[in-house]
């Protein structure tokens, strides 16, 4: 999972990429187990772009989009946020709602 900037991720909206962007804080326990999932889930859909960004280092990106509580999976396509998912349940739950942007 790479993670970007917020300029980076504003140039990947305006190629209307298609993606899975997690959003976290290093010191949030849950993200960390949440990071675990998405390994898994990047190894069980290879297609998927997953991609990572620190809402500590980007206020302005988290306040734009109504942020309200990390760990966050925004489903990006053809460069528009379409859904999230805050409540990480298990692996099939997140494997579902990755899918659902397929």
């Amino acid at each position: 999972m790479q993670e970007l900037n917020e300029n980076e991720i504003r140039n990947l909206q305006q190629q209307k990429a298609t993606v899975a962007l997690f959003l976290y804080t290093p010191l949030c326990g849950t993200c960390k187990v949440a990071e675990r999932m998405l390994h898994i889930s990047e190894q069980l859909l290879p297609d998927l772009r997953l991609i990572k960004l620190n809402v500590n280092r980007a206020p302005a990106f988290a306040q734009e989009h109504q942020i309200t509580s990390v760990p966050c999976v925004l489903r990006m396509e053809k460069g528009v946020f379409t859904d999230r998912l805050y409540a990480l349940r298990s692996i099939e739950h997140l494997l579902q709602f990755l899918r659902a942007g397929s």
